[in-house]
C-alpha cells in the first residue's frame, strides 16, 4: 500500500499488534475499539541471532492473526510490533534485542515492504504498560510505572500520560537498576541489576543449583520428566501451592529484589500506580504481589510511598500487543 492509500484508510481498519517476545511470538488482530479479533502464536527460540529467520517468523505470525479474522493486507490500518529492547520508534529500528541477539533491525521498513502498511516498533514492555495505562490495571492515573518480571525484566514509565522513552531511547529500563554493586553479571554486562537476580533465567539456576547440591524439589521431578533445565512460570507457581521449599525460598528473594527496585523507583519518580505483569507474576498473582509490595514500602520513603497502589496487571498476553496496535493508531495521526 503506498503512502497515498494509507492516508485514505486513516486508523479505521483493525491493526496488527506483535509482542515479539524472547520465548514467543504473539499476533494479534485488534478492531479500532481495542477488541481482538484473532490470535496466531509462534516460538522465538529457533530463531535467535538470526534477524532474517526471525522477520520471517514475525510475517508468518501476523499472516496467521489475519487469515484467523479474514483479514489481508488491504484491510489493515498498521503493524505495531512490541520488542524486548531499546527501539527508536521514530527510525523503525530495534536497537538491541541481547536476549534474541539482534542488534539494529529496521524492522518496521522491513514489515512496511512485506505487508504494504505502516509499522509502528515500540519496547515490548512500553507498549504493555501503555496498555494497562489506558485500559488495565493503571487506568484512571497519570503516573505509572511498569515492571514486567519474564525472561528478564522490563520495565515502562508514564509520566503525566506520556511514555517516557528518553534520549538514547533506553528510558524505563527498570531490570538494569543495581541493587547489589558486586552481584551477579547480568545480561547487559553490567554486575548486580535487578535482573540477574530476579529474571526467570536467573531464578531457574538458583533453584537448580539449590537442587544439585541435593535439596528436594519439584524440579528434580520437572527436569526429569521434561528433559529440560528450563523451568516454565507454571511449575514455579505449583512450587509455591505444593509448599516446595527451594522454589518458595528463591521467589521469596525474588520479591525482596524486586521490592529493593521499586522501592528506589518510587523515591526517584512519585508514580501513582506500580503494574507488575509479565508470565512470573501472572502465574503467581497475589502471592507474588503481596510479598513485593511489603519489601518495596520497607525501601520507598514513607511520604513517597503513601497511597501507592501495587497492582497485578490486567491484561494479561495480551498487554503488549494492544499497546503495540494502539500506538502504531496513533502514529498514523
Amino acid at each position: 500500500m503506498g503512502e497515498a492509500s494509507a492516508k485514505k484508510k486513516g486508523s479505521r481498519g483493525p491493526v496488527i499488534g506483535v509482542d515479539l517476545g524472547g520465548t514467543k511470538i504473539l499476533a494479534e488482530a485488534i478492531a479500532p475499539n481495542n477488541t481482538i479479533l484473532s490470535r496466531s502464536r509462534k516460538r522465538t527460540k529457533a530463531v535467535a541471532g538470526d534477524a532474517e529467520a526471525m522477520v520471517e517468523r514475525i510475517a508468518a505470525c501476523i499472516e496467521g492473526a489475519m487469515a484467523e479474522a479474514k483479514l489481508t493486507s488491504n484491510d489493515v490500518a498498521a503493524i505495531g510490533v512490541g520488542a524486548p529492547g531499546p527501539t527508536d520508534s521514530n527510525a523503525g529500528v530495534v536497537l538491541t534485542m541481547p536476549n534474541l541477539g539482534v542488534h539494529n533491525l529496521p524492522l518496521a521498513k522491513l514489515l512496511g515492504k512485506r505487508f504494504g502498511v505502516p509499522a509502528h516498533i515500540e519496547n515490548d514492555v512500553n507498549a504493555g504498560t501503555y496498555a494497562e495505562y489506558l485500559m488495565g490495571a493503571g487506568k484512571g492515573a497519570k503516573n505509572i510505572v511498569g515492571v514486567f518480571p519474564g525472561t528478564g525484566i522490563g520495565g515502562g514509565v508514564i509520566i503525566d500520560g506520556k511514555l517516557v522513552r528518553g534520549k538514547n531511547h533506553t528510558g524505563g529500563e527498570i531490570g538494569h537498576t543495581v541493587v547489589e554493586v558486586n552481584g551477579p553479571l547480568c545480561g547487559c554486562g553490567v554486575r548486580g541489576c535487578v535482573e540477574a537476580y530476579a529474571g526467570r533465567n536467573r531464578i531457574v539456576e538458583a533453584i537448580l543449583a539449590r537442587v544439585a547440591r541435593g535439596e528436594k524439589s519439584i524440579a528434580t521431578e520437572y527436569v526429569r520428566e521434561n528433559g529440560t533445565n528450563r523451568l516454565r512460570s507454571k511449575a514455579l507457581a505449583r512450587g509455591v501451592a505444593e509448599g516446595d521449599k527451594v522454589i518458595t525460598e528463591t521467589l521469596e528473594e525474588t520479591a525482596q529484589m524486586l521490592g529493593d527496585c521499586i522501592g528506589s523507583a518510587i523515591n526517584l519518580l512519585g508514580p501513582e500506580v506500580i503494574v507488575l505483569g509479565g508470565g512470573v507474576t501472572e502465574a503467581l498473582g497475589s502471592w507474588l504481589v503481596e510479598r513485593v509490595a511489603k519489601a518495596t514500602q520497607r525501601r520507598a520513603l514513607a511520604l513517597a510511598f503513601e497511597g501507592v497502589k501495587i497492582v497485578e496487571a490486567k491484561l494479561g498476553d495480551d498487554a503488549t500487543c494492544l499497546g503495540a496496535a494502539i500506538l502504531a493508531r496513533e502514529a498514523l495521526a
